[in-house]
Parts: C-alpha cells; structure tokens; sequence
C-alpha cells in the first residue's frame, strides 16, 4: 500500500480531530494490544495510537513493530502518537451518478408541470392578511424596530 503525498496530507487533515484510540502502556506490544488495534483499524480505517514510552528510540521501534504487525500504513508521528491508516476491504468507493442531472427529469413535460406550481405558489400568497403573518408589516429600516421598548437614555455629568 502506497500512498502519495497528497493521500497523506488529506488523511492528516482528517486525523487531527481524532483521540488516540488505543494507548499502549509499559507493557508494550502485547497480543491483545495488536487484537484492538487490529479491531479499531477495521472499524475506522484512520487511528490515532499514544505510545507511552520515555525513551524515543524505544517509541519508534514499537511503532514501527506495530505497523508491520498490523500492515498498516503510517501516516504520521507527532511525539507520543502515531496515525495510522488501513483500508478496510468491506467498505466500497461511493459510485459517481451515471449522468450529469443525477436523476432530474429535464424532460418539457416536467418544465411545464414545474412552471404550473410556480403560479400556483405565486397565486397562495395572494391569500387574506388573516392566513399571513400575524405582525403586520412596518415601515422602518430594521424589521422588528417598532416592537421593542426604546433605551434608556444616558445622563453625562
């Protein structure tokens, strides 16, 4: 799995929201670490795992161990996390729409049938004031200026 450096960046922008999913402790690399691990890359694809560990050489080694391991790809590592990113065979590429009008009937019958409901939402709004909104309309720059209590006025002394 290659990845070119336009994947990874996008795969970086979506794993800067992410938590650390799996935080690997002073034991180390253990089986049922690499089972979550494992799990958490099948469900998500992208992860986050903290390594705590003091000594850095220690911490890449683990990282690296983990990435064969697992056959994952590492994306990215800041300190004591690591991204990783493993596609998942179940999940598919969403399928492109077959046409440009995905779907929309741009036949002249429907044009007309659409023209028809325009007028006929033209000719609801023409209904009494009753059906309309209860305020009525004001004259002023600000909707609503007329509706609230004037402020108090300041005294300098």
């Amino acid at each position: 799995m290659n990845l070119n450096d336009e994947q990874r960046r996008a795969l970086r922008g979506k794993a800067h929201k992410l938590k650390p999913v799996v935080l690997l402790g002073k034991a180390g690399l253990t089986e049922p670490v690499l089972a979550e691990v494992n799990s958490a890359l099948d469900f998500h694809e992208l992860i986050k795992v903290k390594v705590r560990d003091d000594d850095r050489e220690q911490r890449r080694e683990t990282i690296t161990a983990l990435v064969s391991r697992c056959g994952a790809e590492l994306i990215q590592v800041i300190g004591q996390i690591a991204v990783l990113y493993r596609p998942s065979p179940e999940k598919k590429a969403p399928s492109k729409p077959a046409s440009r009008n995905r779907g929309r009937d741009t036949a002249p019958s429907s044009r007309r049938t659409t023209e028809k409901s325009r007028k006929d939402t033209r000719s609801r709004s023409n209904r009494s004031d009753e059906s309309r909104n209860a305020f009525p309309k004001t004259n002023s720059r600000r909707p609503g200026a007329d509706r609230r209590p004037p402020r108090p006025s300041r005294k300098r002394s």
